[in-house]
């Protein structure tokens, strides 16, 4: 039995029509849902690797970089999770060097013999790769001032409209009288 397009339940999703009214919205089949980010974020942080991270969520390149350039909070939780994958590898990278990882390799009596070895090109290459990264957004981070919770917001934006206040009342008070330097001179 076919479903007629009206019977279907629409998917989430409100919008203000021009004429005032609002009218419910389906999703889109391919936008980037709440849960889609979510993977895309959560996969990035464990790997630092954009392209495995976009792959599991099944959208493309162009819309990826599209949502970053228009959405800042994305590309804040982007920066974030690259960050955070660069941690989790500096740490792997960190603890392979003073520990090794156990490889098992065939001796020639035919034996299976464990060796502890440790790649510190591989490490520094990874680290090199990603630093320059981090460093770039570490300071942009450090630039943005920081947002403050709603309360301390509302208190900074009042303090701002009493100063305001207080230098048109001044102004208002002042605006009659003649400039100090202008009654000095000499016509």
């Amino acid at each position: 039995m076919s479903t007629r397009k009206a019977d279907r339940a629409p998917a989430a999703g409100i919008a203000q029509r021009c004429n005032g009214g609002i009218q419910q919205r389906r999703q889109r089949e391919h936008a980037w849902t709440p849960a889609r980010r979510e993977t895309f974020l959560a996969t990035l942080a464990q790997t630092c690797n954009v392209r495995l991270a976009l792959s599991e969520t099944g959208m493309s390149e162009a819309g990826l970089y599209y949502l970053r350039r228009r959405d800042e909070l994305f590309a804040r939780e982007w920066d974030s999770a690259l960050e955070h994958g660069y941690a989790l590898l500096e740490a792997t990278l960190l603890q392979r060097a003073q520990e090794g990882y156990i490889r098992e390799v065939m001796s020639p009596r035919g034996e299976v013999v464990k060796l502890r070895e440790v790649s510190n090109k591989l490490g520094m290459n990874l680290l090199a790769l990603h630093a320059r990264r981090v460093a770039v957004i570490r300071a942009a981070r450090e630039a943005r001032p920081a947002i403050a919770d709603e309360e301390e917001l509302r208190r900074k934006v009042a303090e701002t409209f009493d100063r305001l206040a207080d230098h048109r009342e001044w102004m208002g008070r002042h605006a009659d009288k003649e400039p100090a330097s202008s009654a000095n001179r000499a016509d």
